[in-house]
């Protein structure tokens, strides 16, 4: 069992390698274990690359419907 002061370093740990990410990410270099960070500290999982390529056909077909004149 680890004890508060062990809790506590790894809290801050964890806020430090979210406020590296987040920095990174503003300055458009975040890398993809960034993003992790950030997902995995929000709450968010990863989106698969399936359901990304679904939602990339989702909005092709929008294009092409009602992006026609």
């Amino acid at each position: 069992m680890i004890d508060d002061s062990e809790f506590e370093f790894a809290m801050k740990e964890r806020e430090f390698l979210l406020e590296q990410a987040l920095e990174r990410a503003e300055a458009n270099q975040a890398t993809a274990e960034d993003m992790e960070i950030i997902r995995f500290e929000c709450g968010k999982p990863k989106q698969s690359s399936h359901s990304q390529q679904v939602l990339n056909d989702v909005f092709a077909d929008f294009g092409n419907i009602f992006g026609k004149a």
